[in-house]
């Protein structure tokens, strides 16, 4: 091996060694760099994805608000008739009554608890105001009679 390296004055040997060492920590500097300007550009495309992400959601749960916040209607005669039928309840009793600006009205009805859930949810999908009182459920042989009061106040409405 025919090396002129050490046979230089200490000043180049220190030189040349110093400017290796600076080349090397310059390509690392580099690298470094261009990988964490890759990092800031994954994340910068990660935060655009879940911000459009959360808009997404934000638009959906703000169209659920305004579904749901529609004015609840009072259910008529007619239409509790039309929920029993509908849910395969049979109507027992029902009592009305009136007291200043509240109305009740005493409802007995007869049959499964699932077709009793049924008409609870029906009356809640169709935008129904219920205010339910007094729930007994009475279990006989075949089937369940429930009872409940449903409250009107009319002076809210």
């Amino acid at each position: 091996m025919n090396n002129d390296f050490f046979y230089r004055p200490i000043w180049q040997q220190y030189g040349i060694s110093f400017c290796f060492v600076m080349t090397i920590f310059f390509f690392n500097y580099l690298f470094f760099l261009n990988d964490i300007t890759q990092e800031v550009n994954q994340q910068k495309l990660l935060l655009q994805t879940n911000n459009q992400e959360i808009n997404r959601l934000q638009t959906t749960i703000e169209r659920y608000r305004q579904n749901h916040n529609t004015m609840l209607r009072l259910i008529s005669e007619k239409d509790l008739a039309k929920a029993i039928n509908k849910n395969h309840l049979i109507l027992n009793s029902f009592k009305y009554y009136k007291a200043n600006s509240i109305q009740n009205w005493d409802i007995e009805l007869k049959g499964k608890f699932l077709n009793f859930l049924y008409f609870i949810k029906w009356m809640k999908d169709n935008d129904y105001y219920i205010d339910i009182k007094n729930l007994m459920i009475n279990r006989e042989i075949n089937d369940l009679t429930i009872s409940f009061t449903i409250v009107f106040d009319i002076g809210k409405a």
